[in-house]
């Protein structure tokens, strides 16, 4: 959404010069909001301009960049960004620390004419500082900043202030920012075009706790953009609680598995043990067709039972015991990916010595697959609002 221009400057006061104000739009009205002070600087001290036109597109590019952090953080948090014209060169070279950041916000942004080994953007983030600089050129591909790039530079920002329940992700230079082009190279994939930089679909994961990284989901998660709070909150006195002590993170996507009671139709025979290896292994594939779709790869072939000889003995319930916790192991990461819920702890194995060769074994089976089933379909609903 754009405004009008607000204020009003005073040629006299030689103020920077308003030209309107974004914000995200569509999101419910307690979502919290970062405050975001966009100087636009036409010329700098060593000689660079930048043509008038510039100014007056900048505001949608500035909303662009808004609407786009709605978009990704399924409105967890949103944007205002209001967008001056700055009165004066620009004297800071490549410095971002010279980007001005007025008081009653929570960053400072500035656009300024690129010098001849400027980066394409520039930020630094800590818990009370947080500025970021946007070179451009004159005229071609460089004249505007990409809104991804800007979301990019505002998530360091980010990282900078917030503290995640689980952490955040790793990466091989130490930004959580930039493991879309290391660590996390898979979601390269889902975003065929773009740059391992400005990857959407990590972007939202990072923004959305949806990171999995050694079974755990990383990132900062829905809830915590407003628990936390935004640096101006935090600068005017509001409590700085870092992630919820008193909340447990890894429930989130237990699996909802009723227990067995061995009674009712199950009856320990070889057909039994076909239709339980055909709901496990249904399952089990269902769960690897949804993370392929989510990958953006083709989906896996369905499992074909084969006709060989099955015997009810420890070692067949066992194998079509341990299908099952697979697929419910399956089943709680696409949750944690998708919903942004903490994993569980989840056992995928099981000695075949533990298995006994009873209907309670057959019933228990059968009920983790059928769980798994389930919540599959809940998670492939999800997926598809989502994808909408």
């Amino acid at each position: 959404m754009i405004a009008a221009a607000f204020g009003s400057g005073s040629p006299a006061m030689a103020a920077p010069t308003p030209l309107g104000s974004v914000a995200t739009s569509g999101c419910p009205a307690q979502v919290p909001i970062w405050k975001i002070h966009y100087q636009l600087f036409m010329s700098s001290s060593s000689g660079a301009t930048l043509p008038a036109a510039q100014a007056s597109g900048a505001l949608a590019g500035a909303d662009a960049f808004v609407q786009l952090v709605g978009q990704l953080s399924e409105c967890a948090v949103g944007i205002q960004m209001d967008v001056v014209l700055a009165d004066t060169p620009w004297a800071g070279g490549d410095d971002v620390y010279a980007v001005p950041m007025p008081a009653g916000y929570d960053a400072g942004f500035a656009r300024v004419p690129a010098g001849p080994s400027s980066p394409a953007g520039r930020a630094t983030g800590s818990s009370t500082i947080h500025r970021a600089m946007f070179p451009v050129r004159p005229t071609g591909s460089g004249a505007d900043p990409n809104p991804h790039l800007m979301v990019h530079e505002w998530l360091h920002q980010v990282v900078a202030f917030y503290t995640p329940p689980n952490g955040w992700p790793s990466s091989t230079d130490s930004d959580a920012v930039h493991a879309g082009c290391n660590v996390h190279s898979s979601y390269q994939a889902r975003d065929p075009g773009f740059g391992c930089m400005i990857l959407p679909s990590y972007m939202s994961d990072l923004m959305l706790g949806r990171v999995i990284e050694g079974g755990v989901a990383k990132g900062l998660g829905a809830a915590e953009w407003a628990r936390q709070g935004t640096p101006r909150q935090r600068a005017g006195g509001s409590p700085s609680p870092g992630p919820d002590p008193g909340s447990n993170p890894r429930a989130d996507c237990t699996p909802s598995t009723p227990a067995p009671n061995g009674r009712g139709a199950v009856r320990l025979s070889v057909s039994q043990l076909r239709i339980n290896q055909r709901i496990s292994q249904g399952a089990l594939w269902r769960a690897k067709r949804l993370t392929a779709r989510l990958d953006g790869r083709p989906a896996p072939p369905r499992p074909r039972q084969r006709a060989g000889r099955i015997t009810v003995s420890r070692g067949q319930l066992a194998i079509n015991h341990r299908i099952s916790l697979e697929a419910r192991h399956q089943v709680a990461v696409l949750c944690a990916r998708i919903t942004g819920g903490g994993l569980p702890s989840l056992s995928r194995r099981v000695p075949v010595r533990s298995v006994r060769v009873n209907v309670t074994q057959l019933s228990r089976t059968q009920w983790i697959a059928q769980a798994a089933l389930r919540d599959l379909s809940r998670l492939e609903s999800l997926a598809s609002r989502s994808d909408a």
